[in-house]
């Protein structure tokens, strides 16, 4: 079960430096911006341009910015990483897709030179993370969202009509098929470490942090200037389940949600590839948690 946006400890991201070996590593800047409040909605943004977040730290909110319908919002962004948290009322869907527009600009990075190898081409790679009722999981498939998702701020709009939308990671990236390419979408989550129970204690950080998104593995499954290119996409996702376990005397620690989706197929142009994994809860739970992988592939220029 995915944590709802009223239980996320996000007072926690100033607590201390972000330590972690693998997904960037972020902490608010604005910490005291978020309200975890029941009737609220949180949407996470990344890979927004620098500027942009700059300036929501400075200025807040406008009602330039984020629709009246909306506001009031609040939120926590980060100009080093591009990341921006925003909580605010869970109103109509469509907020959630200007927030989009508005807000998710993320940048390409070049891998180098594409020159006319066709192995080279840029991934727009978004995780849409949705909890569901679980009465509706029979009916979901990458096929019946697929005329929704042409782009993120159609996509995005449409999962929130279906349950609550948890989170949303992204990332463009051009890649060389041919050598294979590793991309990693998403940030660390923080939590309080245990209490020591030794004496002295050990100095150790208050606050670990713990990676969340996804890694996703490309190779390219046609021969070298094939007209009828193919590409193998293996996406391995860690997410942030509802709910907390025993970590030691005086303390919890968050659960979390490890599972795969893949892609094995035709490299489609500018056509969007759609991925879902649903994962059942327990059965005295009435909702399920589902992740939809968008990946979009095209030409480097």
């Amino acid at each position: 079960m995915f944590i709802s946006a009223c239980l996320l400890p996000f007072y926690l991201l100033a607590a201390a430096p972000a330590q972690s070996a693998g997904f960037a590593t972020e902490r608010s800047t604005d910490a005291d911006a978020i309200t975890n409040l029941p009737e609220h909605r949180l949407v996470s943004v990344n890979n927004v341009d620098p500027s942009l977040a700059c300036q929501l730290i400075t200025q807040g909110f406008g009602f330039d910015i984020i629709p009246p319908h909306l506001a009031p919002a609040r939120l926590a962004a980060d100009d080093r990483t591009g990341r921006i948290l925003i909580v605010g009322p869970a109103g109509p869907a469509d907020g959630i897709a200007r927030l989009i527009e508005q807000l998710d600009a993320p940048r390409a990075h070049p891998s180098g030179s594409p020159g006319h190898d066709p192995s080279n081409v840029r991934i727009d790679a978004a995780l849409c993370l949705v909890a569901v009722p679980r009465s509706s999981v029979p009916g979901l498939t990458a096929d019946s969202l697929l005329p929704h998702a042409a782009n993120l701020a159609q996509l995005a709009p449409h999962l929130a009509s279906l349950g609550t939308v948890v989170g949303i990671h992204r990332a463009i990236q051009s890649v060389n098929l041919r050598r294979g390419a590793t991309i990693n979408i998403g940030g660390a989550h923080p939590s309080m470490r245990p209490a020591s129970t030794t004496a002295p204690a050990k100095a150790e950080p208050a606050v670990q942090y713990t990676d969340i998104g996804a890694k996703l593995e490309l190779r390219d499954l046609g021969p070298p200037m094939s007209h009828e290119p193919g590409v193998s996409v293996s996406i391995e996702s860690q997410l942030l389940m509802e709910g907390v376990t025993g970590a030691g005397p005086g303390a919890v620690a968050p659960s979390f949600l490890k599972f795969r989706q893949s892609y094995d197929g035709p490299l489609t142009l500018d056509r969007p590839i759609l991925l879902l994994g649903a994962v059942p809860m327990p059965a005295a739970d009435e909702r399920a948690a589902i992740c939809v992988a968008r990946l979009v592939f095209s030409l480097h220029r």
